[in-house]
């Protein structure tokens, strides 16, 4: 939290750093700055208080407010996704036929899939605990699925190309 309360550029700036430390390719690092560009356009602002803020007012960002904004939400999350390294295979364990990710995957996808479903359906707070759980479980399995699809190269352009849509379409709402 130190490093939050004293980044200058608002906490989202702070979290694309935390969050391209964790994707690692220059793609994916791009598709992370622009899919967060696209969320600061969309909200006015880099603070995730004010995400948080205007999500608790208006509803989820991936549901509510004109149907640009809305797709361009959708869009950054799909890029957060996208740009989830690889992961290591599987642990060996199983759920019945399901095989469970390993410890590794797992800390990998998580900071990508908490993200988008932030975008997307926004932070915490008592109303809506269920969906937003849900939604945070859908997207980090998203990015556990898409960290084992292989094609990481491929992966970093679609997500950059995912994320250049939502700041196109956040853009577009402005205007």
């Amino acid at each position: 939290m130190t490093l939050l309360a004293l980044w200058p550029g608002g906490e989202a700036v702070a979290v694309a750093v935390l969050a391209a430390v964790v994707v690692g390719a220059a793609p994916a690092v791009a598709a992370v700055a622009l899919a967060l560009a696209a969320a600061a356009i969309r909200w006015g602002s880099t603070d995730l208080a004010a995400f948080a803020g205007a999500q608790a007012v208006l509803g989820p960002a991936g549901l509510t407010g004109a149907p640009l904004a809305a797709a361009a939400m959708w869009c950054a999350a799909g890029a957060l996704v996208l740009a989830t390294p690889g992961g290591a295979p599987p642990s060996g364990r199983r759920l019945g036929r399901l095989p469970l990710p390993s410890g590794h995957a797992l800390a990998v996808a998580a900071p990508p899939g908490v993200l988008a479903a932030l975008l997307v359906w926004g932070p915490g707070g008592l109303g809506g605990v269920p969906e937003r759980v849900v939604a945070t479980g859908l997207a980090v399995a998203a990015a556990l699925l898409v960290g084992r699809a292989g094609a990481p190269r491929l992966r970093g352009w679609l997500a950059v190309a995912a994320a250049l849509v939502a700041l196109l379409l956040a853009v577009g709402d402005r205007w």
